[in-house]
């Protein structure tokens, strides 16, 4: 009051702000730890990346910018980053609690994030964890602990210390983020009750976005596709800005996909931003699955045109098209082209088949397509050759005598057919006892009729 009397209210607000912001930066790191760990993935920031790399240019031995550094960083799961900056920080002020159990639990995840199972990471982590028991309560650190066993799939001592978390009363922000964490650990163990966990966390916290999504992931994996959107959408009420990972988004568009909502199913995979190389891959083929259902369901003329494009982009993709990814894509492609009447795509696909150095046994599910898409007696004809030859090679192999049988059917060889079913019979009837002399000779002859 003598200060406002002296340099008037305004003045008096401006040092204010400028002493509670010094302060609150000083002690941002309780607050910042506080909702790391407990799943608000919000750090107290009062700065800009940018802004605190160009002031790191000047007052480099600044903790608390480092420390503020690797929070943001963590917050956007750049792991190595995160661990470069909390390293300084705590190589600066290895005394302050915070910095401490931020290092500890950057360290943790870091240690999860690069797969790095030496437990010399994970015990350090540990050991930093127990030197702020005091500091911070024994229901964070346990949690923390439970956590970092998590890592090193140490189920046993992870649920014991999520336990030990819960038996401390810790508030109910707290609470929730163990229940759905121990949830966690359960489903990995198959434990079929974990959804009682993510239901617990709920009542807790209904705000809780992990809470919302284990419990869709737990409906999900039991094909329970209605129940596991429902909580997948009040996930997304949370934290909208959640569509653009990777994880939620290929879930919800799983299950709307089993919920034959293939429109939107693909919508939700295009909302993907900066997926990696191992990601793309689980959105391709879970596209592809999706316009195949799509097609199969609606044979929309605009859905093929789509479908088509996407499989076309597929293929120029070289650096990561396996043989497996390359057939698919070559039988949903004739099937379409097949459906428009487009018999010059189909000849264009068949010579790029040919140029591809592929194995006999694609080449075979290739042309047993053709067959049963009825294209042309031709390629029945090649087909039947190069199967006759594969069980020369494998007379054991099931899937070459399926494949025989489709192309003669389509041949309307329906004599030899029957010659077939008897040898088929023969030939897995001594599986276990290996072929007697009459049969390697009726098989051959058989063959060599073909």
């Amino acid at each position: 009051i003598p200060f406002v009397n002296e340099f008037g209210k305004e003045k008096y607000d401006e040092l204010f702000d400028n002493v509670c912001k010094e302060i609150a930066h000083r002690r941002m790191g309780y607050k910042y730890i506080s909702d790391l760990q407990t799943g608000s993935k919000t750090a107290f920031q009062y700065h800009s990346l940018a802004e605190i790399d160009i002031e790191l240019q000047s007052n480099s031995n600044n903790a608390d910018l480092w420390f503020e550094k690797a929070g943001i960083h963590h917050d956007r799961n750049e792991y190595h980053e995160a661990m470069r900056a909390i390293r300084n920080a705590y190589r600066l002020e290895p005394r302050l609690s915070h910095i401490i159990l931020g290092y500890a639990a950057i360290m943790a995840d870091y240690g999860c994030f690069t797969k790095d199972t030496a437990s010399r990471v994970f015990l350090e982590a540990i050991r930093l964890f127990e030197s702020v028991r005091s500091d911070f309560g024994d229901a964070l650190i346990d949690y923390n602990i439970g956590r970092t066993y998590g890592c090193l799939d140490d189920i046993d001592n992870s649920l014991q210390y999520y336990d030990s978390a819960l038996e401390s009363n810790p508030l109910n922000e707290l609470a929730a983020q163990i229940w759905v964490n121990k949830g966690n650990t359960m489903a990995e163990m198959g434990i079929e009750d974990s959804a009682t966990s993510f239901e617990k966390a709920i009542s807790l916290n209904p705000e809780l976005f992990q809470a919302h999504q284990s419990l869709g992931a737990y409906y999900r994996r039991h094909d329970n596709f209605s129940e596991a959107k429902s909580s997948f959408d009040i996930a997304l009420e949370i934290s909208p800005k959640v569509e653009q990972e990777f994880r939620f988004s290929y879930w919800y568009a799983d299950v709307l996909y089993n919920l034959n909502d293939f429109g939107n199913a693909v919508e939700w995979l295009d909302k993907i931003t900066n997926p990696s190389a191992d990601e793309v891959k689980h959105i391709r083929h879970l596209k592809f699955y999706i316009y195949h259902e799509q097609i199969e369901n609606t044979a929309d003329i605009s859905v093929i045109q789509e479908a088509l494009t996407f499989y076309d982009n597929w293929l120029k993709d070289t650096f990561s098209l396996d043989d497996e990814s390359f057939f698919l894509i070559q039988q949903e492609r004739a099937k379409l082209f097949k459906f428009t009447n487009n018999k010059n795509k189909i000849d264009d696909i068949i010579v790029e088949i040919t140029k591809r150095q592929v194995n006999p046994e694609n080449m075979l599910n290739m042309l047993s397509l053709l067959a049963e898409i009825q294209y042309d007696n031709n390629y029945y004809h090649e087909g039947l050759s190069t199967v006759v030859e594969l069980i020369r090679l494998e007379k054991f192999n099931q899937n070459h005598w399926d494949k025989l049988g489709i192309l003669m059917d389509r041949l309307n060889l329906f004599t030899k057919a029957k010659l077939l079913d008897e040898l088929y019979e023969r030939i897995f009837h001594h599986i276990n006892g290996g072929l007697e002399q009459k049969l390697e000779d009726d098989i051959d002859s058989f063959l060599n009729s073909l």
